[in-house]
C-alpha cells in the first residue's frame, strides 16, 4: 500500500508541476474550443491574473507533493 501511495504522489506531483509550468511557458498546445467556451475563457483571461495564480498554485502543490510535505 505504501508503494501505491508513493507512486500516486510522484505521478500527481509531476503532473501538477508540468501543467503549472505550462501556464507560464506555454509549451503544450491548447485544444480548440467551442465558440461559447472560447468566449467564457476570454472573459476569465481578461481579469489578467487568474491563470497565473492557478499556474503558481499548481507548481507549489506539485513541489509540495514531490518533497513529501503535503
Amino acid at each position: 500500500m505504501q508503494l501505491l501511495n508513493n507512486i500516486s504522489r510522484y505521478l500527481l506531483g509531476i503532473l501538477l508541476l508540468v501543467l503549472g509550468a505550462n501556464g507560464f511557458l506555454q509549451f503544450l498546445p491548447y485544444p480548440r474550443l467551442e465558440p461559447d467556451a472560447g468566449a467564457f475563457m476570454a472573459a476569465i483571461a481578461s481579469t489578467g491574473m487568474i491563470f497565473l495564480l492557478l499556474g503558481l498554485i499548481e507548481i507549489v502543490s506539485g513541489i509540495l507533493l514531490l518533497s513529501k510535505k503535503l
